[in-house]
Protein backbone atom coordinates (compact mmCIF):
# COMPACT_ATOMS: atom_id res chain seq x y z
CA UNK A 1 0.00 0.00 0.00
CA UNK A 2 1.20 3.51 -0.87
CA UNK A 3 1.90 5.44 2.35
CA UNK A 4 0.52 8.63 0.76
CA UNK A 5 -2.72 7.09 -0.54
CA UNK A 6 -5.01 9.09 1.79
CA UNK A 7 -2.59 11.95 2.20
CA UNK A 8 -4.95 14.81 1.39
CA UNK A 9 -7.48 13.56 3.98
CA UNK A 10 -5.13 13.90 6.95
CA UNK A 11 -5.61 16.58 9.57
CA UNK A 12 -1.92 16.91 10.46
CA UNK A 13 -0.99 20.47 11.37
CA UNK A 14 1.53 22.72 13.07
CA UNK A 15 0.39 26.03 14.55
CA UNK A 16 2.61 28.68 16.11
CA UNK A 17 0.92 31.32 18.29
CA UNK A 18 2.56 34.41 19.74
CA UNK A 19 1.71 34.34 23.47
CA UNK A 20 3.50 37.26 25.13
CA UNK A 21 6.59 39.38 24.64
CA UNK A 22 9.41 41.03 26.47
CA UNK A 23 12.37 43.09 25.35
CA UNK A 24 14.30 41.08 22.76
CA UNK A 25 12.26 37.87 22.86
CA UNK A 26 8.75 36.50 23.05
CA UNK A 27 6.94 33.29 23.93
CA UNK A 28 5.16 31.11 21.39
CA UNK A 29 2.94 28.08 21.76
CA UNK A 30 3.74 25.45 19.17
CA UNK A 31 0.88 23.00 18.65
CA UNK A 32 1.48 19.95 16.50
CA UNK A 33 -1.13 17.40 15.47
CA UNK A 34 -0.62 14.09 13.72
CA UNK A 35 -2.89 11.11 13.18
CA UNK A 36 -2.16 9.75 16.66
CA UNK A 37 -0.53 12.59 18.64
CA UNK A 38 -1.41 16.12 19.69
CA UNK A 39 1.27 18.07 21.54
CA UNK A 40 1.66 21.65 22.73
CA UNK A 41 4.73 23.39 24.05
CA UNK A 42 5.43 26.97 25.04
CA UNK A 43 8.94 28.23 24.39
CA UNK A 44 10.91 31.42 23.99
CA UNK A 45 12.00 32.65 20.57
CA UNK A 46 13.03 35.81 18.74
CA UNK A 47 12.09 37.61 15.54
CA UNK A 48 15.35 36.41 13.98
CA UNK A 49 14.48 32.78 14.81
CA UNK A 50 11.07 33.17 13.14
CA UNK A 51 12.59 34.91 10.10
CA UNK A 52 15.13 32.07 9.86
CA UNK A 53 12.30 29.51 9.81
CA UNK A 54 10.53 31.58 7.16
CA UNK A 55 13.64 31.74 4.95
CA UNK A 56 14.37 28.04 5.41
CA UNK A 57 10.78 27.07 4.50
CA UNK A 58 10.90 29.25 1.38
CA UNK A 59 14.25 27.73 0.34
CA UNK A 60 12.97 24.20 1.07
CA UNK A 61 9.97 24.80 -1.20
CA UNK A 62 12.40 25.50 -4.06
CA UNK A 63 15.23 23.05 -3.41
CA UNK A 64 13.62 20.24 -1.35
CA UNK A 65 16.82 20.19 0.73
CA UNK A 66 16.01 18.90 4.23
CA UNK A 67 16.52 21.31 7.10
CA UNK A 68 15.98 21.47 10.85
CA UNK A 69 14.76 24.50 12.81
CA UNK A 70 15.02 24.69 16.60
CA UNK A 71 13.88 27.23 19.13
CA UNK A 72 13.49 27.42 22.88
CA UNK A 73 15.60 25.86 25.56
CA UNK A 74 15.91 22.22 26.61
CA UNK A 75 14.30 21.45 30.00
CA UNK A 76 12.10 24.58 29.82
CA UNK A 77 10.33 24.53 26.48
CA UNK A 78 11.94 23.41 23.24
CA UNK A 79 10.81 22.48 19.75
CA UNK A 80 12.64 21.11 16.73
CA UNK A 81 11.03 20.85 13.30
CA UNK A 82 12.93 18.76 10.75
CA UNK A 83 11.51 19.14 7.23
CA UNK A 84 12.18 16.21 4.87
CA UNK A 85 10.78 15.43 1.40
CA UNK A 86 8.80 12.19 1.43
CA UNK A 87 8.48 11.63 -2.30
CA UNK A 88 8.76 13.38 -5.68
CA UNK A 89 5.07 14.33 -5.69
CA UNK A 90 5.53 17.09 -3.12
CA UNK A 91 4.62 15.19 0.04
CA UNK A 92 6.63 16.30 3.06
CA UNK A 93 7.16 14.89 6.52
CA UNK A 94 8.00 17.20 9.41
CA UNK A 95 9.71 15.39 12.25
CA UNK A 96 8.54 17.14 15.41
CA UNK A 97 10.55 16.94 18.61
CA UNK A 98 9.32 18.75 21.71
CA UNK A 99 10.32 19.06 25.33
CA UNK A 100 8.23 20.76 27.96
CA UNK A 101 8.49 21.45 31.65
CA UNK A 102 5.07 22.27 33.04
CA UNK A 103 4.15 24.15 36.20
CA UNK A 104 3.22 20.85 37.87
CA UNK A 105 6.80 19.52 38.01
CA UNK A 106 6.10 17.10 35.19
CA UNK A 107 8.35 16.96 32.17
CA UNK A 108 7.58 15.39 28.83
CA UNK A 109 9.30 14.71 25.56
CA UNK A 110 7.64 13.86 22.29
CA UNK A 111 8.83 12.83 18.86
CA UNK A 112 6.44 12.21 15.98
CA UNK A 113 5.80 13.09 12.35
CA UNK A 114 3.42 15.57 10.77
CA UNK A 115 2.57 14.99 7.12
CA UNK A 116 2.06 17.91 4.73
CA UNK A 117 2.55 19.07 1.16
CA UNK A 118 4.92 21.51 -0.50
CA UNK A 119 2.14 24.04 -1.16
CA UNK A 120 1.40 24.22 2.56
CA UNK A 121 5.11 24.86 3.25
CA UNK A 122 5.09 27.72 0.73
CA UNK A 123 2.02 29.34 2.38
CA UNK A 124 3.50 28.77 5.84
CA UNK A 125 6.70 30.59 4.80
CA UNK A 126 4.72 33.63 3.68
CA UNK A 127 2.43 33.64 6.73
CA UNK A 128 5.28 33.35 9.28
CA UNK A 129 6.05 37.04 8.80
CA UNK A 130 2.96 37.83 10.92
CA UNK A 131 4.67 36.35 13.99
CA UNK A 132 7.35 39.05 13.88
CA UNK A 133 4.74 41.76 14.44
CA UNK A 134 4.09 42.64 18.11
CA UNK A 135 0.53 41.25 18.08
CA UNK A 136 -0.22 38.93 20.98
CA UNK A 137 -2.45 36.03 19.99
CA UNK A 138 -1.58 35.95 16.29
CA UNK A 139 -1.36 32.37 14.96
CA UNK A 140 0.19 30.87 11.86
CA UNK A 141 -0.75 27.35 10.74
CA UNK A 142 0.78 24.96 8.30
CA UNK A 143 -2.71 23.86 7.30
CA UNK A 144 -5.19 26.67 6.65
Amino acid sequence: MDNTENFTDNQDNITITRMWEDTGFFAVRVSAVSESVTANVECYTTDSDILELRAQCAAFAETREPFEWQTGQHDIGYVSLHFVPLDKRGHITVKVSIESDSDTDSWYYGYFRVMTEIGAIQRFAVDLRALTEPNIGVSVSLRN
